[in-house]
């Protein structure tokens, strides 16, 4: 992971433009348990693309920024206003993130209940799952965090699948968040 770090933070030197290099080294920095590194280069990103005319890529970033515990309100806000008029898969389930980590469980599970479950990752699965366990429906909230286990299954391993390095790092810190919420104990944790 520090190597990545510091490839990622070089490129951006070199191209502080580069929306896709504040991602890797955003998600490089989750992957190494780096969360206040994390916090920090997602302030910048939200700040640095909060206003701009490519919609989806920044509710690309609100969605990104508030994953992990302690989503800020800038998230939300823009996620809010983003998604009026936009006409995306991607946009309810960024704000629905926004929403969720802002506590707003009902409005968040609407959101997902927009986006197809044939183009759900394991994220969206795991987050439903915590959801669920917030609003006190045990049983759903298991049945989705069974469904994220299978997606993991079906597509992050085994290795030759290709599935990309920032899918497994988000699927793995979520996982986490809802295995603890749910009390369920995973091999080697």
């Amino acid at each position: 992971w520090a190597k990545s770090i510091e490839s990622f933070t070089q490129a951006l030197k070199l191209n502080p433009n580069d929306v896709d290099n504040y991602y890797y080294l955003a998600w490089a920095q989750l992957g190494a348990g780096d969360h206040t590194g994390y916090r920090a280069t997602c302030m910048v990103m939200l700040e640095r693309f909060r206003v701009g005319n490519d919609a989806v890529a920044t509710l690309s970033t609100c969605r990104f920024c508030a994953l992990p515990q302690g989503g800020s309100k800038t998230v939300l806000e823009l996620a809010d206003r983003l998604v009026s008029g936009q006409n995306s898969s991607l946009l309810p389930t960024g704000l629905a993130v926004a929403l969720f980590r802002d506590g707003q469980f009902e409005k968040s599970l609407e959101c997902f209940r927009q986006v197809p479950v044939i183009s759900r990752e394991s994220e969206s699965f795991f987050l439903v799952a915590i959801i669920y366990h917030k609003l006190g429906h045990t049983e759903e909230a298991r049945q989705s965090y069974d469904q994220g286990i299978q997606w993991i299954e079906q597509n992050v391993t085994p290795p030759e699948r290709g599935t990309h390095w920032t899918t497994k790092v988000s699927s793995q810190s979520l996982r986490r968040e809802a295995s603890q919420l749910l009390g369920i104990q995973e091999a080697g944790t």
